[in-house]
C-alpha cells in the first residue's frame, strides 16, 4: 500500500500529513481535493522538537492522521 502525503494548510500556516494505509486508499481513490475541508482529532506530531510550538515546526515535521 502506498503511503500518501498532504499538505495542510488553513491559508496561513501549513504542514504535512502523512496517512495510515486506509487515508492513504481513500485519497488515492480520490475522495479528497484541494478546498476540502479536513476534521482531524487526535493526530500525532512526528519529528521536531516536542517543546517547540507546533506552528512553528521544522520543514521535516508531519502530522501522522489514521482513520478511525
Amino acid at each position: 500500500v502506498q503511503t500518501v502525503e498532504l499538505e495542510l494548510t488553513d491559508g496561513w500556516y501549513r504542514i504535512l500529513a502523512q496517512l495510515d494505509a486506509n487515508l492513504s486508499n481513500w485519497a488515492l481513490q480520490g475522495n479528497m481535493f484541494v478546498g476540502q475541508k479536513l476534521r482531524v482529532f487526535g493526530a500525532a506530531l512526528l519529528g521536531g522538537n516536542p517543546a517547540a510550538p507546533p506552528l512553528e515546526a521544522l520543514p521535516t515535521t508531519k502530522l501522522s492522521l489514521c482513520a478511525n
